[in-house]
Formats: structure tokens, C-alpha cells, sequence
């Protein structure tokens, strides 16, 4: 290593001479004072330190010099790539520079230092040849110089080969599978979520499917859940499996589905009156609404000609089985003949936990189901065929809905 003092002399010096390119008065002070503070961590053996300072003088005041001290602190921490790198930057530098030969040996040399290279094999216990040399059963530990190697794994009557190229004495793990496709089966507890192997992506779970044996990234996941990563050794000619437990994000909440206004109303009815000089109706209705797959009930009276029409419905919940009373109005026209009602303005729906909600309703329908005997008198007549319509308007009419409840509850 180049000795600190005449370093640090030459350093200031430029810093003096070449200061109005280099730097500011003030950042010359800086750098000096980090140069410093290096060359004494390096004394100290201190060599993270050391490094750190030296890149705060040199992006202070930029010198080649100080890339090579740079260099050599990197070797003294065994982090043999660094050093390399800041040894090319000072020659990038310093093209001129009088060590210049000696600089790039030494990159050389450290590019080429041995390197402990462990060799694996699927299964297990298949005989390394590395280079043409027999090295054992893996798995097996060796120190290879850097450079190129060729690996051979040979069982059963089957080889697999591959080329590795090691440097600055970085350790490495080599797997070589020797053997037919092993198979992978990837479950989940929420089907239909997405499953990458190794970075792409290869189907939905349950999902089933042959890879190269070996290890495996193997990551699943599905919007709103948390994702699930695995790393697995698939055999070769062997199955290996996984189920992944996927869970809700800490604080996830259901989005609440957007409500379905509309819904159409057909439905049966049935009739009758009982008095001859003011009619009164009564009927018992059953109907389907395609807006939530729900089944509706009334029951309701009518009163007199063109008299007041529904007073009262109960609607009941197919879906949950609970029942919800509405109120709701509209008008009945009864003759000797005939049947005509017109039955619509707003229902208050209880939606229960102390909520209501309004719908609009609309229904209308004629028979003719009503007949008179000799004496006038009305009597139970035939069926009447109904239709209509709902429009949920979702309003909560006396009371906030529940946290996480849907709009309308219905």
C-alpha cells in the first residue's frame, strides 16, 4: 500500500494548485479533514471506515489517488469485486499513470483468486467430475480458481452438465438435476388464485404441473390476499406439493358490491268482495323480483269503487329467510265485471339494526274477478295476473347504515 503521509501531502498539494477546477475553498477543507480522519481509520485497521471517508474527500475533491486507496481498503475487507472496480476507475483516471501495468495485473489476480464452489445434484449422490477430473459424490465442497469450469454430474446411466465461471474468490452453489421432470402440485385454501414458477406464471390452483427437477421459486397469489412465496426441491421423477395459506392484508375490508336498483315484479293474484252495495276487495299476491333474487308476499284490501288500493305488504327474504313489513298505497277500481288496480308511490323498507330505506313501487294488472248473483251480491271471482315494477332508490330514511353493511341490506 502507498505510504499515507506522502499521499495525503501530494493530495493537499493538488487540492492547492488545482483548486479553482476541483473545489471550493470550503469543500477543500472538508476533503482534507476526511482524508485525514481515513488515513487514521486505516491505521486503526477500522477499514469500513477508512472507505467511507475516502469517498467523502474524493466527492469533495476528486483525485485518482484516492480511488486506489479506495481499492486497497476494499481488499483489506475481502470484497474482491470492489476492489477491482476502484482499481479500474483509478487507471480510467490516471491513464498515464506510472503503476498502471501493475494495476491491471493486480485486477487480474484478483479476478482469478479461488473461489469455494459447493456441488449439489438431484437426487443426491451422483459422482462430480469437474473439469474432467473426478471430485466425489455430491454433494461436494471444492475451491476452483476463477475462470470458467466445466461440472458434470453423472447417475444412473444419465448426465447433466454445466458451465460455471467464478471470480474474486465469490462463493457459489451449483444444482445439477440428473433424472426425468419431476412434478409439482400447488394448492391453496382460496382457489383460483395465480401460481409463478420461477417468476412466470403458469396457471390458477388446484394446479398440477411437470418442471425440470431442481429448486423451484414457486409465489401464489390472488387480489386481496396476502401473497404466499415458497422455494421447493422438485425430484427428479418425483412429486413434491405445496398448499399455501392465503390470508386478508391486516385491516383489508370487503368492498361492498354496487346494489342492484332495479327490479321487475310478476306475480299471481287472487281475489274476492263481500258486500253488495260497497264493495270490499281483498287479495293475496306472490311474486318474483329480479333484483336480488328475492320472493314477495302481500296481502291487502280494497275499498269500495276506485277505493284505496294496498294499505299493508309484508315482503318476504328468499335468500336469508327473514321477513320485512313495508307499507306502500295505490288505488282499486272494482265492478260487477271486472278487476283494474293500480298500485305504486313509495314503501318504507326496514332493513333492520334500526335502518330503513325507501323503494318505489309500481304495479298494476286487470281479470275480471269479481261476479254478482241475482241479488247483486259480489262474489269470489277468478285469478289476476299482476306485473310490476321496484326501483330501490338505497336512501337510509331515519338512520345510518352499520358500518360494513351494504347500502341497502335488502
Amino acid at each position: 500500500m502507498r505510504l499515507l503521509a506522502p499521499i495525503l501531502a501530494v493530495y493537499v498539494a493538488v487540492m492547492v494548485v488545482a483548486a479553482p477546477a476541483l473545489a471550493q475553498p470550503d469543500n477543500r477543507a472538508k476533503a482534507k479533514a476526511a482524508f485525514a480522519r481515513a488515513a487514521a481509520a486505516e491505521e486503526r485497521r477500522d477499514w469500513r471506515t477508512a472507505v467511507d471517508e475516502y469517498l467523502t474527500a474524493y466527492e469533495l475533491a476528486p483525485h485518482h489517488d484516492v480511488l486506489f486507496n479506495v481499492a486497497v481498503v476494499y481488499e483489506k475487507l475481502s470484497e474482491l469485486r470492489q476492489a477491482a472496480a476502484y482499481y479500474g476507475r483509478y487507471i480510467t483516471d490516471a491513464p498515464d499513470a506510472a503503476d498502471r501495468a501493475k494495476v491491471e495485473r493486480t485486477i487480474d489476480g484478483l479476478r482469478r483468486k479461488p473461489s469455494t464452489v459447493t456441488i449439489e445434484s438431484a437426487p443426491a449422490g451422483a459422482m462430480i467430475v469437474v473439469d474432467g477430473e473426478r471430485k466425489g459424490r455430491a454433494p461436494v465442497e471444492l475451491k476452483l480458481p476463477g475462470g470458467q469450469h466445466q461440472i458434470v454430474a453423472e447417475h444412473a446411466g444419465t448426465t447433466s452438465t454445466r458451465v460455471i465461471n467464478v471470480e474474486f474468490a465469490e462463493p457459489a452453489v451449483v444444482t445439477l438435476a440428473v433424472g426425468g421432470n419431476g412434478t409439482l402440485v400447488v394448492n391453496s385454501n382460496e382457489a383460483g388464485a395465480t401460481v409463478r414458477v420461477d417468476g412466470a406464471p403458469v396457471g390458477v390452483t388446484p394446479w398440477r404441473g411437470a418442471l425440470p427437477p431442481g429448486r423451484h421459486i414457486v409465489i401464489v397469489e390472488k387480489v386481496s390476499f396476502t401473497t404466499v412465496e415458497r422455494v421447493v426441491d422438485v425430484p427428479p421423477d418425483g412429486t413434491s406439493q405445496i398448499t399455501a395459506g392465503m390470508v386478508r392484508p391486516l385491516g383489508y375490508v370487503d368492498p361492498t358490491p354496487p346494489a342492484k336498483n332495479l327490479g321487475i315484479l310478476l306475480g299471481v293474484d287472487a281475489g274476492g268482495a263481500f258486500v253488495a252495495d260497497s264493495p270490499l276487495g281483498f287479495d293475496v299476491t306472490f311474486g318474483w323480483r329480479s333484483s336480488g333474487r328475492r320472493a314477495d308476499a302481500y296481502t291487502g284490501l280494497a275499498f269500495g269503487e276506485g277505493g284505496v288500493g294496498y294499505a299493508l305488504g309484508l315482503r318476504l327474504f328468499v335468500l336469508t329467510g327473514r321477513v320485512r313489513p313495508y307499507l306502500g298505497g295505490g288505488a282499486s277500481l272494482v265492478t260487477a265485471a271486472s278487476n283494474a288496480r293500480a298500485v305504486g308511490g313509495l314503501m318504507i323498507a326496514d332493513l333492520g339494526a334500526g335502518r330503513t330505506a325507501w323503494d318505489l313501487h309500481l304495479e298494476g294488472g286487470v281479470a275480471s274477478v269479481l261476479s254478482s248473483d241475482a241479488d247483486g251480491d259480489y262474489r269470489v271471482g277468478a285469478g289476476f295476473v299482476l306485473a310490476g315494477v321496484i326501483w330501490h332508490l338505497r336512501a337510509s330514511a331515519f338512520a345510518p347504515a352499520t358500518p360494513g353493511a351494504s347500502p341497502t341490506g335488502r
